[in-house]
């Protein structure tokens, strides 16, 4: 794993940082779709092939809660097949469901990262429609350097999304640990090495230096504190801080969404952790894990997530 040269100045701000922490049905025969708008305004839903679904599912929605969305045809698909478009709405309540407002957290993410139409054709400068969102995801503004490499290559590419089975058990077996109840769990600190070490190996990686991480130290210890404080204003300036082009934090903040919406146990410090087992029905199949919506998902806890995973990350790039 690549690491930064330890200094007085990082040290003190992970000193910093860590006592502030702590404080609709499927068309038989297919149909290309349309892409104009109906008389309301609204794009005409997009009725999928079992073929085009699939293509979509595993070339196009590149991210595990969108791909296994999809496959379980909970985002409706508006637009045409070359640039196919998803139903804002829909997002907004697989966000929301169970009792929680993480439909917020999903909605920003599809309006800043996926905002163009795009296809395995390319990505156009063309905006998307009002309540939709661009719903091919490699070449997007979302796919960035030092992700994962488990549904997606190089992200510039529109034609690079896949499953890589090596990637996932890289995952799953490298980043996790047996529990009492005979299951692998993987905690926020192992996914902030992951990313950490996902980051540090790709040279194309955005912020992986001396002086970005320090910065990020700098402002990750801000943000923590103004979480310990209840600020209102908190949720918004952090999802601001994934538009600076730092690909740790993206890979935090997109993380984060599963140990939100998924985490399906807790460590011995009550904090979520999430089992290989859910990660891999996801990742690998495309199925939500039982019982995933039944409990709130909320906004506050995706920034508390999204702060613990980030610190994980730099503490993990400097090798504590």
């Amino acid at each position: 794993m690549f690491m930064l040269n330890r200094s007085l100045p990082i040290v003190l701000a992970t000193y910093a940082l860590a006592v502030v922490t702590a404080c609709a049905s499927e068309d038989p025969g297919g149909s290309g779709g349309a892409s104009g708008g109906k008389a309301d305004g609204t794009v005409p839903e997009l009725l999928l092939t079992t073929a085009q679904r699939d293509t979509l599912v595993h070339k196009g929605a590149t991210c595990p809660f969108m791909r296994t969305a999809v496959n379980d045809k909970r985002v409706r698909i508006r637009g045409a097949i070359d640039k196919p478009l998803g139903d804002t709405g829909d997002v907004i309540h697989l966000g929301n469901a169970g009792g929680g407002d993480l439909g917020k957290v999903l909605e920003f993410f599809a309006h800043i990262n996926h905002n163009r139409l795009n296809g395995p054709g390319g990505l156009t400068e063309t905006p998307v429609p009002d309540n939709t969102f661009g719903i091919w995801f490699p070449g997007s503004q979302g796919a960035h350097p030092g992700h994962s490499g488990i549904l997606m290559g190089d992200p510039g590419d529109v034609t690079s999304g896949r499953f890589t089975a090596e990637r996932l058990t890289r995952l799953t077996g490298d980043y996790s640990t047996l529990y009492p109840d005979g299951k692998r769990y993987i905690s926020r600190e192992q996914i902030g090495a992951f990313i950490a070490d996902n980051v540090g190996n790709d040279p194309a990686s955005r912020g992986f230096d001396l002086a970005g991480m320090q910065a990020l130290s700098t402002q990750l210890a801000d943000l923590a504190r103004r979480a310990a404080e209840n600020d209102p204003n908190l949720l918004e300036d952090v999802l601001h801080l994934l538009v600076t082009g730092d690909d740790l934090v993206n890979s935090s903040g997109e993380f984060s969404l599963l140990f939100t919406r998924f985490a399906d146990g807790t460590d011995v410090s009550g904090h979520p952790v999430i089992s290989t087992g859910a990660i891999e029905s996801l990742f690998r199949d495309g199925v939500f894990p039982a019982g995933w919506d039944q409990h709130p998902a909320r906004a506050a806890d995706w920034v508390w997530n999204t702060l613990a995973i980030a610190k994980s990350a730099i503490l993990a790039s400097w090798g504590f």
